[in-house]
C-alpha cells in the first residue's frame, strides 16, 4: 500500500537543472560587463585626479625653486634660472613630463603691477634706463631683468595629453583629455654680494 504513495521524480527534472546552468553563465556575462565598466570607470578617474595633483605639485616645486635664483640642480649648471626650473619641474613629475614634451612647460615673468602680459627681454635694459610700464606706485622704478626682485615667476603645464585606458563610444569616443597646472610666487631678494643671474 505504501508503496504506491512513493516519490517519484518528476519527468524533465533533469532538463531543468540544464537549462538552469545555462541560465546562470547568460547571468554572469550581464553582469560581468557592468561590473569591468565600473572598475575601470574607477582606476581611469583615479588615475586621472592623481596625475592632475602631480602636474600640480610638480609646477609648485618648479616656481618655488625658481624664486632662489639657482642656476644649478644637484651641482649640475643649467646656465638660466629659467632651464633650471623647467628642470626641476621635469623631476619632479615622475616621468610624465620629460624632453619629448618639454614644451608643455613654460616659465613667465610679471611685473607686480601688470600681470596680464609677461615681461619680455625687449623690455628690459641692463643699464636700468627703462621704467616698469603700469607701475603707479613708482614710475620712476626702473627695470632691468625679467627675474629682478619683485617680479613674480609663473610655471605652467599647459594641455598635457592622457588617453582614458578604456574609452566608451558613446561617452568618450578616444577622446583624450587635456591637463593643465600653473604656480605663481613672488621672486625674493637675492643673497647678500651677489647679482641677478640670466632668467632665459
Amino acid at each position: 500500500m505504501l508503496s504506491q504513495f512513493k516519490m517519484r521524480p518528476k519527468r524533465g527534472s533533469r532538463n531543468r537543472v540544464g537549462s538552469e546552468k545555462g541560465n546562470a553563465f547568460v547571468e554572469f556575462s550581464l553582469c560581468i560587463l557592468p561590473l569591468f565598466a565600473l572598475f575601470f570607470g574607477i582606476a581611469d578617474i583615479s588615475l586621472a585626479v592623481f596625475l592632475k595633483s602631480m602636474l600640480q605639485s610638480s609646477v609648485r616645486d618648479g616656481v618655488r625653486f625658481g624664486i632662489t635664483y639657482a642656476t644649478s640642480v644637484n651641482g649640475d649648471s643649467c646656465g638660466s634660472v629659467t632651464n633650471c626650473v623647467k628642470q626641476v619641474t621635469r623631476a619632479n613629475s615622475l616621468g610624465f613630463l620629460n624632453s619629448s614634451n618639454d614644451a608643455l612647460v613654460t616659465v613667465r615673468y610679471y611685473q607686480p603691477t601688470d600681470l596680464t602680459i609677461p615681461i619680455t627681454l625687449s623690455d628690459c635694459d641692463p643699464n636700468g634706463t627703462k621704467t616698469m610700464k603700469n607701475d603707479t606706485q613708482n614710475p620712476a622704478r626702473q627695470l632691468r631683468w625679467v627675474n629682478q626682485p619683485g617680479n613674480l615667476i609663473e610655471v605652467a603645464v599647459t594641455d598635457f595629453p592622457w588617453n582614458w585606458m578604456v574609452p566608451l563610444p558613446t561617452y568618450m569616443p578616444g577622446t583624450q583629455l587635456k591637463m593643465s597646472a600653473m604656480a605663481t610666487d613672488v621672486l625674493q631678494g637675492l643673497p647678500v654680494g651677489t647679482l641677478t643671474p640670466p632668467a632665459p
